[in-house]
């Protein structure tokens, strides 16, 4: 991105900001403005939001077992790197 959207905040911290909550009500309002105009901040905090999602669900411990993976699979990848 290579807008400013808020004042003396670059648009992806003020992007990031906003996602997390904690942007002031005022830069927020300005930022939400902003929104319905620029389609890349808008997949950009679709990124944000899908990747603050993804690391909450990695770092939630979970008492199931991990499934083994399969020899097969596992004979695949080694194979193919070995191309490379």
């Amino acid at each position: 991105m290579s807008h400013d959207v808020t004042a003396g905040t670059s648009s992806t911290s003020s992007t990031t900001i906003c996602v997390s909550g904690s942007l002031p009500e005022d830069r927020r309002a300005d930022f939400n403005s902003h929104l319905p105009q620029c389609p890349s901040c808008v997949a950009y905090m679709k990124t944000c939001r899908v990747s603050i999602e993804l690391g909450r669900a990695v770092l939630t411990r979970s008492e199931a077992p991990v499934p083994e993976v399969p020899e097969e699979l596992v004979r695949a990848i080694l194979a193919t790197r070995k191309k490379a």
